[in-house]
């Protein structure tokens, strides 16, 4: 047997040109799924890691407080949730945001921001999310009413360093309230979750809502390690509800985003007259996976090209076969004649195309590493706008795994081995005289 498939190996070119024709498509097809298959991980992974570094937690809180049938939007006494919290998970990180939405009005000009308020002692990771082009964020920290805010919006309205301006909001109660804030930093960031916002001090934007001291609009919650993210949430749920409250989790990922781009606290109107703390728990997975429909649609488009062209090689395959046979029928049929079993000359044409595939798959994956190399590490994207979702540090993130490529590898073998077959069967079963009378 060893001795057919080395012989396999060495017809693999006999016929040079259908060969080269045949190997081109498999080549073209392991670049095309590849680079698919990275952009997804790339996307998921860089979508995640913006999202967590700036917008969401490993978990994601946001709460309701329901009194008399009137719901405040937003976590009330939220250090007691960060005592439990810590009490479950010593190793996890909590820290309150504070979020609302203003238009802001300066010479001229007008632009709806959204303001976020951090504890600066705790909630540092933002820092390293922006690039300062004036000011920095020292001089933020130092300022209660300082703010950072991003270029696109400081050249729109026409900001500059330490310019004050009067912003006015609708409270929690439905109520307007007027407050000054002070820019300290003008930033740009790769960030697309960074971008646009305007960040302030926690207990600034508490004031500006009138809302008490211990109310957030939400929590993150970060772990050391995010293995089975799903049961540290479920345990969180019941821990909560231990603490006296109504928790739950999203009906769904449009919900888990809300529960993410939770806004100002304000009052809504219940039909039933209850008082209740609620809390509802979403995770990262839920709110990417959105994303992750567009991704497998985006694939799916990508595979259905794929499957095309691997539909146009099932034709060449079997054609080339066709042809590879009746021009070899006298070197079958001395084969056959010299005691060979049909099932060796059987595996003799199928391993012929099976070791062209793979080469040339091979040489599609090694071409399609070096274009993500260089899309990765020297091809750089202005990060603006929605692009930046796909871009890390103006770089397109492309994330080739061991599974993709072993995928694609799998995918090649099994293909090619079953469309070469039936081919392959009528080659092998021919006589050995039928065989030696054909001339070529």
């Amino acid at each position: 047997m060893p001795y057919y498939l080395s012989l396999a190996f060495k017809n693999i070119f006999r016929q040079k040109k259908r060969s080269f024709t045949l190997g081109v498509n498999y080549f073209v097809v392991a670049i095309l799924m590849l680079l698919l298959l990275s952009f997804s991980d790339g996307v998921k992974k860089n979508f995640s890691g913006n999202l967590i570094s700036a917008a969401a937690g490993h978990l994601t809180l946001s709460g309701a407080v329901v009194t008399k049938g009137k719901t405040l939007i937003g976590v009330a006494d939220y250090p007691t949730i960060v005592k439990v919290i810590e009490a479950e998970y010593p190793d996890a990180t909590v820290l309150a945001r504070y979020k609302l939405t203003s238009t802001v009005y300066y010479l001229g000009q007008s632009k709806s921001l959204s303001f976020q308020g951090i504890d600066t002692a705790k909630d540092t990771a933002l820092k390293d999310q922006l690039s300062f082009v004036a000011g920095s964020w020292d001089d933020y920290v130092a300022q209660n009413n300082g703010v950072l805010i991003s270029k696109d919006t400081a050249d729109y309205l026409k900001l500059k360093l330490d310019d004050e301006v009067v912003i006015s909001t609708r409270t929690r109660f439905g109520a307007f309230n007027t407050g000054t804030i002070r820019v300290k930093g003008i930033y740009e960031s790769a960030n697309y979750f960074v971008q646009g916002i305007v960040l302030c001090h926690f207990g600034f934007l508490q004031a500006l809502d009138l809302n008490d001291k211990l109310s957030a609009s939400s929590l993150f919650v970060y772990f050391k390690n995010t293995d089975g993210l799903e049961a540290k949430r479920e345990h969180l749920l019941g821990a909560l509800a231990d603490a006296g409250y109504v928790t739950s989790k999203p009906a769904s990922s449009s919900d888990a985003i809300s529960v993410v781009a939770a806004a100002t606290p304000q009052y809504k109107v219940e039909g039933a007259d209850v008082n209740e703390y609620r809390l509802t728990i979403a995770t990262v997975n839920e709110v990417i996976a959105i994303l992750a429909q567009v991704l497998d649609a985006v694939n799916a488009a990508g595979g259905f090209l794929a499957g095309i062209m691997l539909f146009i090689i099932a034709i060449s395959i079997f054609i080339n076969m066709r042809m590879t046979i009746n021009d070899r029928m006298q070197e079958i049929g001395t084969l056959r004649a010299i005691g060979t079993e049909t099932k060796d000359i059987v595996l003799m044409l199928i391993f012929e195309n099976v070791f062209l595939s793979l080469l040339f798959v091979l040489a599609g994956l090694a071409t399609a590493l070096l274009i993500i190399a260089f899309v990765s590490n020297v091809l750089s994207l202005p990060p603006a706008g929605i692009l930046s979702l796909f871009l890390d540090q103006g770089h397109l993130v492309l994330i080739p795994t061991l599974g993709s490529l072993s995928l694609i590898l799998a995918v090649a073998f099994v293909f090619t081995g079953l469309f070469s077959f039936f081919p392959a069967r009528h080659g092998g079963k021919v006589r050995a005289a039928v065989a030696l009378s054909k001339t070529y």
